[in-house]
């Protein structure tokens, strides 16, 4: 999973601690995660993923350039979280918040079908 935010982003301050929960539920299970923090304050943002325990890891992309690679997804929207399958294929693609029960329902299914 690959989560593009920003510590300025409200609906990012509401996910990030249930990406959190999910990825603590799933990492022994083989689930990545990756935050790609975009136009944001290096310390401000360090200090949001401070606050909410959030464990895995998340780049910092002051200028949005990471976002702009994933060409064809909208990526430079905030938040905005892309699912792959173990293969790299797109699995899904969320504009705006994420809530948990959508995040667990789309991992688990990749899981299901891998037979992890």
């Amino acid at each position: 999973m690959i989560n593009f935010w920003g510590s300025w982003c409200a609906p990012c301050r509401v996910e990030t601690p249930e990406f959190q929960d999910v990825y603590a539920e799933l990492r022994d299970e083989g689930v990545q995660f990756l935050g790609v923090d975009v136009k944001d304050d290096r310390q401000m943002a360090s200090a949001f993923m401070t606050k909410v325990d959030a464990e895995y890891p998340s780049m910092f992309d002051p200028r949005g350039e990471v976002a702009m690679a994933f060409r064809g997804f909208p990526a430079n929207v905030v938040p905005s979280t892309i699912v792959l399958d173990t293969e790299g294929r797109v699995a899904g693609v969320y504009t705006g918040a994420v809530t948990r029960e959508d995040l667990q329902s789309v991992l688990s299914s990749l899981l299901q079908e891998t037979g992890g």
